[in-house]
């Protein structure tokens, strides 16, 4: 499943382990379904591909509504 996203901000960190810095993205909020479970890669809305080594849900918002559960994905790639 490809999900579509806007990248918002990008995180910079220090590795523990050697020192090299890295940067981590933070995405805009998504539909979260249970085809979303396995994420290959995302799509910003350039068309432009990333394929994340890392990538945990770092905020979530439900719908009163509808139920459905909106997620914001910490990245990195």
């Amino acid at each position: 499943m490809k999900t579509y996203l806007t990248l918002e901000k990008s995180i910079s960190h220090k590795s523990n382990y050697d020192g090299s810095l890295y940067k981590s993205y933070v995405t805009s909020f998504f539909l979260y379904t249970k085809s979303h479970h396995t994420i290959n890669d995302f799509f910003d809305e350039e068309g432009n591909v990333y394929i994340p080594e890392v990538y945990s849900f770092c905020e979530k918002k439900i719908d009163p509504e509808t139920n459905e559960m909106f997620v914001r994905a910490d990245v990195e790639f």
